[in-house]
């Protein structure tokens, strides 16, 4: 919405427009990697919170590993912010060899022995998703009730951005469609 991608006529209120503005998409990535064997010796789920160095950059370039992802050997290296969005640029190699280089330092190497697959999915520049979570601009919080709010019984809107509680999870996104289908229902309804 905050791309202007989707127009409405008449134009949406002020404040509805300033939502999408403020509550946009932010970068944050994972550059998923398959292990043959646990090498941070962390339990499933577990988290190896590291800090690569971001070159005066003002966020961090890296900031640590998802590991044993649900038990399995799969790990996400966390990526975020402005050097997320120049890993989405720069692309699927880069960003890889960029992570590899950071396992490298941490263990040496030998490390490369045990990656057995890579990937990368560049959801900023998805044209779907346009980025991973929708952030709140400082102060704009408030703004996702309006957000979620219904345009003359008309229009309603749902997703992960939209929820009071649960913003940035898939669960966020499920339950605030579950609450638009069950307005619209009864709207229609006449309840």
């Amino acid at each position: 919405m905050a791309a202007g991608s989707i127009r409405f006529n008449p134009v949406l209120p002020v404040e509805k427009q300033e939502s999408f503005a403020k509550i946009s998409m932010g970068f944050y990535d994972h550059v998923a990697l398959l292990f043959s064997e646990n090498i941070f010796g962390t339990e499933a789920d577990g988290y190896f919170f590291y800090n690569a160095d971001t070159h005066g950059a003002q966020s961090p370039a890296l900031t640590g590993f998802l590991t044993n992802v649900s038990g399995t050997p799969l790990t996400l290296a966390d990526v975020g912010g402005n050097f997320a969005r120049e890993l989405e640029v720069a692309g699927r190699d880069a960003a890889i060899d960029f992570v590899r280089g950071e396992l490298r330092r941490l263990f040496g190497t030998g490390v490369d022995r045990y990656i057995v697959g890579a990937d990368f999915v560049p959801w900023g520049l998805d044209r779907w998703t346009r980025g991973a979570y929708a952030s709140a601009e400082p102060g704009a919080y408030a703004l996702r009730r309006v957000l979620r709010q219904p345009v003359g019984d008309r229009i309603w809107f749902a997703g992960e951005a939209c929820s009071p509680a649960h913003w940035a999870t898939v669960h966020g996104a499920h339950r605030t469609g579950q609450d638009a289908a069950r307005d619209i229902s009864r709207r229609l309804s006449g309840i």
